[in-house]
């Protein structure tokens, strides 16, 4: 419901003055999150399909990218196209929870060790979720 509904209300809402879309979809979309769904190649093209995840938030990317290639389709029918879209597949953007950070562990495969550095001398109000200091950017 979120990430495809409101990707199509986002579409709806757009106006003739507001022509360009960038669109959050996921890494998740072509199956890299699992030790049984590798990378099929890498470099990974940009157009790489979706692999059947298990995973509903990758189904829901992967609609996502539909709805915005159906659009985009759509309005280069039209005589004058305008709509400027840019599908961005963010990779992992959750924090490790407290303790030794374990996400690069895993995609490098080895244990190792960094120094943290806090920005901001002020504690978080969620130390998992980095939305808060994100969104006041």
């Amino acid at each position: 419901e979120t990430n495809v509904r409101g990707t199509q209300r986002l579409f709806a809402a757009l106006s003739s003055v507001c022509t360009k879309f960038v669109v959050a979809s996921s890494i998740a979309m072509v199956g890299t999150g699992l030790p049984d769904h590798p990378p099929t190649s890498l470099p990974m093209p940009d157009d790489h399909p979706y692999v059947g995840y298990p995973w509903p938030y990758a189904l829901s990317k992967a609609m996502v990218e539909q709805v915005c290639r159906f659009l985009v389709a759509q309005d280069a029918r039209t005589l004058t196209p305008t709509l400027d879209v840019i599908l961005l597949r963010i990779g992992c953007c959750i924090t490790d929870p407290p303790g030794p950070p374990q996400h690069l562990e895993t995609a490098i495969g080895e244990a190792f060790s960094i120094q943290r550095t806090r920005v901001d001398a002020t504690p978080p109000e969620d130390p998992c979720f980095p939305e808060g200091p994100i969104a006041v950017i």
